[in-house]
C-alpha cells in the first residue's frame, strides 16, 4: 500500500474512485452520486490539478498495484482559519488495512504546512461509528454542532475539529 498526493495526470481515476465512494457509501457524504456523475472533465481536471499542486487544496490516494482504492481531501477556504477534510473513503474491501489513518496523517502533515492553518475541520454522518472513531483517535473533537447531511435528508452530520495550535 502506497499512500501519495494525487497527479495531476489522475484526474479520471479521481473522478472514478469518487463516484464509487459515493455508490459505496452515499449517507456518508454530502454529495449525491448523480449530480457528481454530471460533472465534466474539466471539474475533474480542475479538481487534481489543485490537489496535486498541494498550495491551498491536498488530495492523497491510497493505491496498490491494482490501482487506487482510497481517498482523501481537504482544502483551505480561507487564509488563518482550518483546512476542512472531504470525501474520505476507503473501498470496503481494504478497509482496516490502516488506509484511512495514513491519508488522515497525510492530510495532518499537509496542513501543518499551509501558512495560516490553525486545525482540521470535518462533518461525519451520525452514526458512522467507525468514522467516528477514526478521528477521534486522531485528537479530533465534536463541536456540539450538528447540520443535516444534505438539503431534504433527515440524516445529520456531526462537526468535529482538531487543533493544531500549540
Amino acid at each position: 500500500m502506497e499512500i501519495r498526493g494525487i497527479r495531476a495526470d489522475e484526474w479520471a481515476a479521481l473522478r472514478d474512485l469518487r463516484l464509487r465512494a459515493l455508490e459505496d457509501s452515499p449517507d456518508a457524504f454530502s454529495s449525491l452520486l448523480d449530480d457528481e456523475r454530471a460533472q465534466p472533465d474539466e471539474r475533474w481536471r480542475d479538481l487534481a490539478r489543485r490537489g496535486a499542486a498541494g498550495e491551498s487544496d491536498s488530495i492523497v490516494v491510497a493505491s496498490d498495484p491494482a490501482g487506487l482504492f482510497g481517498m482523501a481531501g481537504a482544502f483551505v477556504p480561507q487564509p488563518g482559519g482550518a483546512a476542512v477534510v472531504w470525501g474520505m473513503w476507503v473501498d470496503p474491501r481494504r478497509r482496516g488495512s490502516g488506509a484511512g489513518g495514513a491519508m488522515l496523517d497525510a492530510l495532518v502533515a499537509w496542513a501543518r504546512e499551509v501558512p495560516g492553518v490553525r486545525g482540521l475541520h470535518l462533518s461525519v454522518t451520525e452514526g458512522n461509528a467507525p468514522a467516528e472513531a477514526l478521528y477521534l483517535g486522531f485528537g479530533f473533537e465534536t463541536t456540539g454542532r450538528r447540520e443535516p447531511l444534505r438539503e431534504g435528508s433527515e440524516l445529520s452530520a456531526a462537526e468535529m475539529e482538531l487543533s493544531l495550535v500549540g
